[in-house]
C-alpha cells in the first residue's frame, strides 16, 4: 500500500471546470519539486499538457516549489 501513497502524494490531479477531477497526472520530474505553502512555482495544465511555470522570480541555485494544495 506504501507505494499507491506515494503515488497520491506526487500525482497531479488534472480538472475539468465542468466534470471536476478527470485523471491523475504523474510525471516524475514534476514530482521532484519541492513542495511550499509558499510556492514559486506552479503547474499548470494546456491540454494534456503539463507546464512548469515560475510564479515570481527564481534565482539561479534556487529551490523550485510549488503548491501543497491547488489554491
Amino acid at each position: 500500500m506504501r507505494h499507491a501513497t506515494q503515488i497520491q502524494t506526487n500525482a497531479f490531479h488534472r480538472l475539468d471546470a465542468d466534470l471536476g477531477q478527470v485523471g491523475l497526472f504523474l510525471e516524475p520530474t514534476l514530482a521532484m519539486a519541492n513542495r511550499s505553502c509558499v510556492p514559486n512555482a506552479m503547474v499548470q495544465f494546456i491540454g494534456r499538457t503539463a507546464v512548469l511555470r515560475a510564479e515570481r522570480s527564481i534565482e539561479a541555485g534556487d529551490e523550485i516549489e510549488i503548491s501543497y494544495t491547488g489554491m
